[in-house]
């Protein structure tokens, strides 16, 4: 690991947890920030960065990056900025077993580029019949799971929400009804019908929550 002292100066600083954007010198001594805006008491810079119109931020957070070649994609995903991302599980094969989690935890912590967080198969291959090893996958490294673009048994899906409640596990849902959308690339109405595209119904996109006790008709 590089441990050099950097002073990267002229740097736009941009750090929303702590409302920073400013202008700003910062310096970096054994790979942790160590001040910003003045260098600390015997601080001896090793190299010094120009950033002028550069903008120098937390590394970015990527929610849903399919990764094919590994290597070639987290390289291009630090060198963008993102050096964390969460891997949907529509993999070949689906991350639906601890052993494929593992082995892709342990391949993105050995490139040592960006840090890769899998979220589990809901159903085994993605199927949607039949509830994957929720806690097994979770022990693997899993930080939650997700049909990806796949249909699911509602009853299923109704199941694997009470079970994920119990243990608290995230589950990441597509608000679409695979079976009403089909395979329609355009919201409906008039654009898409005058393009001729396969259309998705406001029903298949759109679900409305009603608060309060039914009434009878």
């Amino acid at each position: 690991m590089n441990r050099q002292n950097l002073h990267i100066r002229n740097a736009r600083l941009i750090d929303p947890g702590k409302g920073l954007d400013e202008d700003l010198d910062l310096f970096i001594a054994d790979t942790r920030i160590a001040a910003i805006g003045q260098p600390p008491a015997g601080f001896a810079a090793d190299r010094s960065i120009d950033a002028k119109g550069l903008i120098v931020c937390p590394g970015l957070v990527d929610l849903s990056t399919r990764l094919g070649g590994i290597e070639s994609e987290l390289a291009a995903a630090v060198a963008g900025g993102v050096t964390s991302l969460a891997c949907p599980p529509d993999t070949k094969p689906a991350l639906d077993e601890p052993g494929l989690v593992e082995r892709l935890v342990r391949r993105s912590e050995t490139l040592g580029l960006a840090r890769v967080y899998p979220i589990g198969a809901l159903t085994h291959g993605l199927a949607g019949q039949r509830l994957a090893e929720m806690n097994s996958l979770s022990r693997a490294g899993c930080i939650g799971f997700s049909q990806a673009n796949q249909p699911i048994d509602p009853l299923l899906l109704l199941r694997a929400m009470q079970y994920a409640a119990t243990f608290a596990y995230a589950l990441r849902l597509r608000p679409q009804d695979q079976f009403l959308a089909r395979d329609g690339v355009a919201h409906d109405g008039e654009v898409a019908s005058a393009a001729g595209t396969d259309r998705c119904t406001r029903l298949g996109r759109n679900r409305r929550r009603r608060d309060g006790p039914a009434t009878g008709g």
